[in-house]
């Protein structure tokens, strides 16, 4: 974080202007927002599915061993994880870190038979969307399978844990990229057993959180 903050510090804009003091705070709160919080939430939530279903668990640390022999995760290792990859697109598709997606209609329109009118704003649901039954088989089921290599993709506008259109978020695949990393990295060192699984419950601050945190035990994998 202390490069990033330098980062912004040291920045200037095609005239060499610097940020002032409050777009430098805007940025800084950005950065820790879109690059910790959302990701730090759809990790806690990856562990907590992979807890409750050993199958998959066993499945993620197979092909961690694998692909990765004991070496230390790379980029070139991102595309040969197709069981991790997937694994945490269906977490992100169960609990998306952003439950709720706002736009301003810039001028009026419509939207199927209801009028919109300019300056209005729209809400829509990546939660909802995402557990819809239409767009869903067995839309509530953990399934990382929907998303395997060889699996029809998901219709368009039915996934959007990180937007849609030019709006979408810049670090999608960074976070994705980000995810795959802490995940092969601390599944094959460490065991997470949350100690009350059944309490967990899901709310929405600034992001799709568990209500109280995630408390777990952490038990070190023999090699």
């Amino acid at each position: 974080f202390i490069d990033f903050a330098q980062a912004v510090v040291d920045a200037r804009d095609a005239e060499g202007r610097a940020f002032s003091r409050e777009q430098m705070i805007d940025q800084l709160a950005v950065f820790f927002l879109a690059g910790h919080e959302t990701t730090a939430s759809a990790l806690a939530w990856t562990f907590f599915l992979l807890s409750q279903q050993p199958q998959w668990l066993q499945r993620l640390r197979e092909e961690i061993r694998h692909t990765l022999s004991g070496q230390a995760f790379t980029f070139a290792d991102f595309r040969r994880l197709n069981v991790t990859r997937t694994v945490f697109r269906e977490s992100l598709r169960l609990y998306p870190p952003v439950a709720f997606l706002t736009r301003r209609v810039l001028r009026e329109d419509r939207f199927g038979k209801l009028k919109v009118p300019a300056d209005s704003f729209i809400v829509v649901s990546p939660w909802l969307v995402h557990r819809h039954q239409e767009n869903w088989a067995h839309a509530d089921r953990f399934n990382p399978a929907r998303f395997d290599d060889d699996a029809s993709p998901p219709s368009t506008g039915t996934y959007i844990p990180f937007g849609f259109g030019p709006r979408a978020c810049t670090g999608a695949m960074v976070a994705q990229l980000e995810a795959s990393l802490i995940l092969c990295e601390a599944l094959r060192r460490f065991d997470f057993v949350p100690t009350a699984p059944d309490k967990v419950k899901a709310i929405t601050h600034v992001s799709v959180r568990m209500e109280g945190g995630l408390p777990v035990r952490v038990h070190a994998l023999t090699a």
